[in-house]
């Protein structure tokens, strides 16, 4: 296919129509299916194509962001026992998700994929390798843009991949991970790069205008005016050596030496009388709102007002991260794990590791935490990265303050009382006889 393709930048919608539909003949490995497929495949030919548009230093900031946060919180799987959560390491996808997620490519680095394809194609894909008792023992990373998704009349899901080799391998839904961002329906999601692609293309004109302005010389631009006429070889034995001496942000602002009469006319405009700086913070509001993400993530403080570093934090959270922990729990649960096995386990991130504030504001909510009975001392060290303390039973123990009292205790159904007490001698002063007061 890549030998046939042609340039459509330039082309109209009806001729690119047409090169397109050339260029599926000749391979004969594409069947058209609707018009959203020839508008993914068309996407690969201009700027928004994956490669293309991470070159845009915001999206691409926005996106590793994104990937790196989901892929370095711990994802335990847990195992309901008696009503209790009970960590369960010996399962194969508890292994998977916190080890290796094949042999050779380790589970974060599969995550980071997995975030990567979502984010730039709206669905990502994995093969799952399983076991003689059809549990998940492995994943392994497939192409989005290589995957077809047809539903049958069944409702059933059918992925349909195309191999380097041009062939195409059908797999049936059991075997493959899909994992699928916000979208149009209940099967696939929206690719951002498509979707998108005026908004990250212009980002990247932006990039490479201010580029090749600097290494042109930002005020270089003018008219050079001879008072008499030049042959070709003089003049462009000129135009190289103003090349040579001018261009590039190393002779900025070196002084011109011009000969027989020559004079200088600058005609350059200024990048901030262009208004090109506001240009590009714009852009770079533009992918804070493409991938809901907070501004100052982006390195852009413009706006932002925040009391603390925490309330920052909860932001990420709250708003770009959760969406895509929920998507990721929800696969897992319902394709890494047996059906049988769903009622009782569940993958949860463990978004602790993203909340922790400065040192003081964790030291905070932990003393809170224990003081109120809510967390022993093993469990707050925990909190704070310590080991455990060496006698289980010290550590174990928990607190609760003395002027508190169980709400279904005998002294609170009496109406309450000292800390100490229980509850009865409130009761007894309340029936005192009045000849003794």
């Amino acid at each position: 296919m890549a030998k046939t393709r042609r340039n459509t930048g330039k082309l109209t919608l009806s001729q690119r129509f047409s090169t397109a539909i050339e260029i599926f003949k000749a391979s004969g490995t594409w069947q058209p299916q609707s018009i959203a497929d020839l508008g993914r495949w068309m996407d690969a030919t201009q700027f928004g194509a994956s490669a293309s548009a991470m070159n845009f230093t915001a999206y691409f900031s926005g996106v590793m962001q994104i990937a790196q946060a989901i892929a370095s919180v711990s994802l335990p799987l847990y195992k309901t026992v008696a009503g209790k959560r009970v960590l369960r390491p010996e399962h194969p996808t508890y292994k998977m998700l916190n080890g290796m997620a094949n042999p050779w490519v380790n589970s974060t680095k599969w995550r980071e994929f997995c975030m990567v394809e979502m984010l730039n194609y709206g669905d990502t894909y994995s093969w799952i390798a399983k076991d003689s008792a059809f549990r998940a023992q492995h994943v392994y990373p497939l192409y989005s843009q290589r995957m077809k998704t047809e539903v049958l009349d069944s409702g059933e899901l059918v992925y349909i991949y195309t191999k380097k080799d041009g062939t195409r391998y059908p797999f049936p839904y059991d075997e493959i991970f899909h994992l699928s961002g916000f979208g149009p329906d209940a099967y696939t999601g929206y690719s951002l790069i498509s979707l998108f692609r005026a908004a990250i293309d212009l980002g990247g004109t932006l990039e490479s205008f201010s580029n090749n302005f600097i290494q042109n010389g930002v005020h270089s631009s003018g008219v050079l005016t001879h008072p008499e006429n030049i042959g070709d070889v003089a003049y462009d034995r000129l135009k190289q050596s103003i090349s040579v001496s001018k261009s590039g942000s190393s002779n900025a602002g070196k002084a011109w030496i011009l000969e027989e009469g020559m004079t200088w006319t600058p005609m350059s405009m200024a990048l901030k009388d262009a208004e090109f700086l506001g240009s590009r913070t714009f852009q770079i509001q533009e992918m804070a709102r493409i991938l809901n993400m907070p501004i100052h993530k982006l390195k852009d403080p413009t706006g932002t007002k925040y009391a603390s570093n925490t309330e920052g934090q909860v932001e990420w959270y709250t708003d770009t991260l959760r969406p895509h922990f929920e998507r990721f729990e929800k696969a897992i649960d319902t394709q890494l794990i047996l059906q049988s096995e769903q009622k009782f386990y569940h993958a949860e991130h463990m978004v602790k590791q993203l909340m922790r504030g400065d040192a003081k504001s964790t030291a905070e909510a932990t003393r809170i935490n224990r003081f109120s009975g809510l967390i022993n001392t093993d469990e707050g060290r925990e909190e704070i990265g310590r080991e455990p303390m060496d006698d289980p039973k010290i550590g174990g123990r928990y607190w609760q303050p003395s002027n508190m009292m169980d709400a279904a205790s005998e002294a609170a159904e009496n109406g309450g009382g000292d800390a100490g007490g229980t509850g009865r001698e409130s009761e007894e002063q309340m029936v005192q006889d009045p000849g003794e007061e």
